[in-house]
């Protein structure tokens, strides 16, 4: 058997934004089942696909560049694998791109988030005084059940708004990492996600 392994990048959209990190888990094993993929299981009692989301997206986001690792086996070209992945996916799971990587490698893990906010018009300017207030602030702690604090500010690259739209980039590692509510929080924005608008992250740089 010929072990390979691809990193697929997709759009999470639409309705399916609303499901679970888990349940997008299960999504790409049932649709890698239905595009013929042979994959390559792990050993044990509890044998499971070897495929791995590095860059887990909260419920009720959108994403336009996540990221998925599949070891499988085959002959197929990435090509051939895109096109019947495009074929058989549901609704608002978007295959874009599959890249094949060294059969052997490290764990892949992500290293910067950016994503996207709507404003409406009332919001932008007291939202843009608001970033500026928070990146003059050299630290600002952020709470954790459980586990330690980490700093806003520290993970925090960059923020703005432009064009109706609040742009942030986030740092993030295996250790220390925000989720796009907490810059909402920070910029009193929360009452906005209540009223169905929802933070679209538009790109997921990884470390190698």
């Amino acid at each position: 058997m010929v072990r390979r392994r691809v990193r697929i990048r997709f759009r999470k959209e639409g309705d399916l934004r609303l499901i679970g990190h888990l349940d997008l888990q299960r999504a790409w094993e049932r649709l890698l089942r239905r595009a013929g993929v042979a994959l390559v299981m792990t050993a044990g009692c509890h044998p499971r696909p070897r495929i791995s989301m590095p860059a887990a997206l909260a419920m009720g986001e959108a994403g336009l560049a996540e990221v998925v690792e599949v070891e499988f086996s085959g002959s197929s070209t990435v090509a051939e694998l895109r096109a019947a992945l495009v074929r058989h996916a549901p609704a608002g799971l978007v295959p874009t791109h599959v890249e094949e990587l060294p059969p052997t490698g490290p764990a892949a893990t992500a290293c910067e988030f950016t994503y996207e906010f709507p404003l409406p018009e009332d919001r932008q300017h007291d939202t843009t005084n608001r970033v500026a207030r928070l990146l003059a602030q050299p630290t600002l702690p952020v709470g954790r059940a459980g586990a330690p604090a980490v700093d806003l500010r520290f993970l925090l690259v960059a923020a703005e708004v432009a064009a109706g739209v609040l742009r942030f980039r986030l740092r993030t590692s295996r250790e220390r990492n925000l989720r796009a509510k907490d810059i909402l929080s920070a910029l009193g924005l929360d009452d906005l996600r209540d009223q169905g608008l929802y933070p679209i992250r538009t790109s997921v740089v990884m470390d190698s």
